[in-house]
Order: structure tokens, then C-alpha cells, then sequence
């Protein structure tokens, strides 16, 4: 499926001058990277866009040998396919039985794509982003203290799902908050912003401007600037391997402490299980002058 060409590429062998000589988890292991405040999140329904290009590269193209049709495929070999290419290798197929499981429940026994796309929703969500950015910020946090997560889970009016496909390819995935759509609030991309578009705008690029002034998105830039309204906005708190505490940007923000528990099920609210569609691909982002 060519995902592993996406992946980070680094080299053991060769001349003196490398970019580098470990994999970026090898680094982070050995506390060799560089000791700074960190910020990292993912949104809700990030695997959206990598399933899109599986359905048009993988399942529904002219090569692609009818799989998106074939039930017995689909059942069987779809999920250890999928997960082969994202390198999680598995010659018993134990693992992949319990990750199809884990992920798609009963809905894996229909061979039906509509009926398991919630599933492999949060499957693409969780190996193409989720699990190694949250892992890498478990990590970067051991070595500095001022590590921050966050999940975006607000659903505004427009998407930048659509962007990714040509128009006449944009697959029959609801993008839900998409990957990158958190970008869509911290850059002036609208023409219109509702009001409630424009506060959680507002309180993004208040968070985000504080980490990069002061490395903590908790404190203004200068001594003399309004503090946060915490009755309104919560004190967004550092990661640490015990309190496990995260930031949800949401129309209300709140701080939770479960990251990994909101992996599974995060996209059954995007497809009706008894009668499944196609979705829809939200509104076509206009992108102001």
C-alpha cells in the first residue's frame, strides 16, 4: 500500500555524515534529543484521511482485484494487510486477530466496508498517528517536564479532508475532525467563523502563543497581560507518566487523564450502525485571500 514510504528514514551505514544514525524512538529512548518544552496532539478522527487513500489506492481502484466486494477478503485479510503495512509484523496472526477484534468487534465478521469503517477508522487513526506521537511525547517528557498533549475533538463547519483527494476522488469516508483540521484554528484560513468557531479559535491561539513565548501554554508572554480566566478555561497540564493528564479541545475544554482509552469507539458517532452510509465529506474549506 506504500505507507511504509511515508514512515522516518534514517541511515546506520554510509558516510560520516548522516542525518541520522537512529530512528527518532532510539533517540528519545536514550534521552539524546534536545532537552526543550514540548507540544504534540492529534485529532479525534485523524485516520479519516489515511483510510481515504487506502479505499482509493487499496480497495476500489482499477488494480485492485475487487477487494472492496469480496467478503471473504475484507473479513480475513483486510486487517493483517493493513497493519502488515504499518509494520506491525505478526506470522502467527494472534496480534492481528486481537487488534481486528479490539477495533472492529463484531463488525468484522459482516466482510462489509460501510459496516466496518468505524473500526478501521480509529485502526488508521491510532498506527498512522496516535499511538507513536503520544509515545514519542511519553518519552520527550521523561527528559523535560514542560511536555504537553492535547486532542482536538471540535467539529467546526469546514474540513480540510477534502483538500487531500483530487475532487473527483474524495472517497465515501465522513472526514469527521480530520487530520490537520486543528490547523484550521490556530491560521486565519475562514472567510466565516461561527462564534462558537471563533472562541475555540481564540483560546488555541492563546494557548499556542504562550508555549512559544514561555514554553508553558499556562503563562502569558509578559507579567503585565491578562491571566487566564481559569473558570472558563482549564490550567492545561504537563504530561507525566503517573497523572497521564491531557488537554480536550472541544466547544468546552476540559483536562483528562485517558488518552488511550478514547482509542476505540472514537468514530461510531460518524456512521449509523444499522444503516450505514457513505457519509458525508463536509463542507469544501474556501480558503479566504
Amino acid at each position: 500500500m506504500g505507507s511504509t514510504q511515508s514512515h522516518p528514514l534514517y541511515k546506520k551505514t554510509g558516510p560520516a555524515t548522516l542525518f541520522l544514525s537512529k530512528t527518532p524512538t532510539e533517540i528519545l529512548e536514550a534521552g539524546e534529543q534536545m532537552d526543550v518544552p514540548f507540544m504534540s496532539g492529534a485529532t479525534k478522527h485523524d485516520g479519516t484521511f489515511p483510510l481515504g487513500v487506502t479505499y482509493n489506492r487499496f480497495l476500489s481502484c482499477d488494480e485492485c482485484e475487487g477487494r472492496l466486494t469480496n467478503a471473504t477478503f475484507l473479513r480475513t485479510q483486510l486487517v493483517p494487510s493493513l497493519l502488515h503495512s504499518m509494520g506491525v509484523e505478526d506470522d502467527t496472526q494472534a496480534v492481528h486477530d486481537a487488534l481486528a477484534d479490539k477495533f472492529l468487534s463484531s463488525a468484522r465478521d459482516s466482510g462489509d466496508f460501510m459496516e466496518m469503517m468505524a473500526g478501521l477508522i480509529d485502526l488508521h487513526s491510532v498506527f498512522f498517528f496516535k499511538a507513536g506521537a503520544f509515545r514519542n511525547l511519553e518519552l520527550h517528557s521523561l527528559k523535560n517536564p514542560n511536555s504537553f498533549w492535547y486532542s482536538f475533538d471540535f467539529k467546526g463547519v469546514y474540513s480540510l479532508y477534502s483538500l487531500f483527494f483530487p475532487p473527483s476522488m474524495i472517497p465515501p469516508v465522513p472526514p469527521g475532525v480530520a487530520h490537520s483540521d486543528d490547523l484550521l484554528y490556530i491560521f486565519h484560513f475562514f472567510t466565516h467563523q461561527t462564534e462558537e468557531e471563533k472562541t475555540v479559535s481564540e483560546n488555541m491561539i492563546n494557548y499556542w502563543v504562550n508555549f512559544a513565548y514561555n514554553g508553558n501554554p499556562n503563562q502569558f508572554p509578559h507579567s503585565g497581560s491578562k491571566p487566564f480566566n481559569y473558570n472558563v478555561l482549564p490550567r492545561w497540564p504537563a504530561f507525566d507518566a503517573i497523572d497521564r493528564e491531557y488537554l480536550v479541545i472541544d466547544a468546552n475544554f476540559k483536562v483528562s487523564n485517558n488518552y488511550m482509552g478514547s482509542w476505540v469507539n472514537a468514530s461510531t458517532e460518524l456512521v449509523d450502525p444499522v444503516n450505514p452510509t457513505t457519509g458525508t465529506t463536509g463542507n469544501r474549506l474556501h480558503l479566504s485571500a
